[in-house]
């Protein structure tokens, strides 16, 4: 099933954040949630979206990035290993 189809577990609106921040706010995020859940966190740099990327596959997470306004505005979708 696809991670859009879940229901979200917590939200973390990311955006106008600059690194390292997003990252370590995500890591801060996944503390107290269970096994499964999933996280959505929003983020509205271009430059953020392949780094999120780069750190859930290095992580082995599920995860999905889900454009919601074009160039401008992303979510991505994360499930707590």
């Amino acid at each position: 099933m696809a991670l859009r189809n879940r229901i979200i577990s917590k939200t973390v609106d990311l955006r106008n954040k600059c690194c390292p921040s997003p990252v370590v706010e995500m890591k801060l995020a996944f503390i107290g949630m269970k096994s499964g859940e999933i996280l959505e966190i929003i983020i509205d740099s271009d430059v953020q979206v392949p780094l999120f990327s780069k750190f859930c596959q290095k992580s082995k997470v599920e995860f999905e990035c889900i454009e919601i306004e074009q160039n401008k505005v992303w979510k991505f979708l994360i499930k707590k290993p």
